[in-house]
């Protein structure tokens, strides 16, 4: 099984970060090394921007390609949050961005955060979160 994710970095001289596998398992392809559960980096990361400049929304999505019975996501905003972030649970791709979707919603809460568990994801469909991008 083979899964490709883009780590972003929300933070300057990132030089590790931890990953939830298996002791034994899982392999970095490229931009680090698997050491004991962290990913190392071969040096410090600097902040990047997440999303598009000028964009109207900005979203985090999750589309598995094998059985996945766990997916959490937590996204932090801080102070100048969104209102509401939309939530996308079992959608079509075409939903990511359609205007129309209609899934429920989450406010963050006091510390600019949300919290989403999904469960038994089937492959193919998007599990994630969109938001209007704050001016």
């Amino acid at each position: 099984m083979f899964e490709q994710h883009r780590v972003v970095a929300d933070q300057d001289s990132l030089r590790s970060f931890d990953l939830a596998v298996p002791a034994g398992d899982g392999l970095v392809l490229y931009g680090g090394t698997l050491s004991e559960g962290k990913v190392e980096l071969p040096s410090p990361t600097p902040r990047r921007v997440v999303g598009v400049p000028g964009e109207a929304e900005t979203r985090l999505v999750y589309v598995p390609r094998h059985r996945c019975e766990v997916f959490d996501l937590r996204l932090r905003f801080g102070k100048k949050g969104p209102p509401e972030v939309l939530v996308l649970d079992g959608a079509f791709e075409r939903d990511i961005a359609d205007p129309g979707y209609r899934g429920r919603t989450l406010q963050p809460d006091a510390a600019g955060e949300v919290h989403v568990q999904f469960r038994h994801l089937t492959p193919g469909l998007v599990y994630g979160a969109r938001w209007a991008d704050q001016p």
